[in-house]
């Protein structure tokens, strides 16, 4: 059986970078981490080389999953500066996108190698959820509910656009550890180095997209006016819901009005 690249932990390279740079200089007072269990699986799947990939079953992946979780679980006092952080693993089914975001149009598997990774990953997410009896939460889209100083591992970047009643979340990067807060998710956005005036909410994520995680990117005219908009209010990543509407309230096409704005109050 080929073996997977692991990092200094050793867990899934992927996995382990993020933590290795906060165990050597712990500085984010992290109160609670909650991991998606499906960015840890990806992570753990191309942690091995790609040729070897079409030989990974669900039984082992799903024990490199474990394995990862236990060594995250080991290091949780090491981490950050607020004491052991409540440790969260979550499992998202994305059913509620389609309900929600009707505007959107929805990422789907569509090649052979997609369809088989997600087969592969959703066995993998039962195997884990089986073993760890009870201690995965399943949530749809969004993180569980916490009112602390949270920190998330996920590469679904939805999982962030939460309601009203959560505490302050951050996302942690696989790969690079980087610490992104509210007003740094505009980078998260498809072709986000070039979004640097847009804040990311429920319209941003329809109108461009997620990279196609969830999210394809939305129509051309939809684009064009966020863009003109931000220039022209002179928008920041950190522009509220409310400056964005007042935007939108004063574009001359009705049409389009009407459905930016059914957009960003979904």
């Amino acid at each position: 059986m080929v073996d997977r690249t692991v990092g200094a932990l050793p867990i899934s390279v992927g996995t382990s970078l993020p933590f290795e740079g906060m165990i050597a200089q712990p500085k984010e007072p992290i109160q609670v981490l909650q991991l998606n269990l499906d960015t840890v699986i990806r992570n753990a799947y191309q942690a091995y080389e790609t040729d070897d990939r079409a030989q990974v079953r669900a039984e082992g992946l799903a024990n490199d999953v474990l394995q990862d979780l236990k060594g995250i679980y080991d290091n949780l006092a090491l981490i950050g500066t607020a004491g052991i952080p409540e440790l969260v693993v979550y499992r998202g089914s994305y059913k509620g996108l389609a309900n929600r975001f009707k505007r959107a149009s929805l990422w789907q598997p569509t090649t052979e190698l997609q369809k088989a990774y997600a087969t592969l990953a959703h066995a993998t997410a039962n195997g884990v959820v089986k073993a760890m009896k009870g201690l995965v939460k399943d949530v749809d889209y969004t993180v569980p509910r916490s009112t602390k100083r949270t920190y998330v591992v996920t590469h679904h970047v939805v999982d962030l656009l939460t309601p009203m009643g959560y505490g302050t979340l951050y996302l942690i990067e696989s790969h690079t550890g980087v610490v992104k807060g509210k007003g740094a998710l505009n980078t998260k956005l498809t072709n986000g180095a070039s979004l640097a005036r847009m804040p990311f909410n429920a319209l941003t994520l329809q109108v461009f997209g997620d990279n196609s995680t969830n999210f394809r990117s939305g129509a051309f005219r939809y684009k064009a006016a966020l863009l003109k908009l931000a220039e022209d209010h002179k928008w920041t990543p950190g522009a509220t819901v409310e400056r964005v509407h007042l935007g939108l309230t004063g574009l001359k096409d009705p049409e389009l009005k009407k459905e930016l704005l059914e957009m960003l109050s979904v």
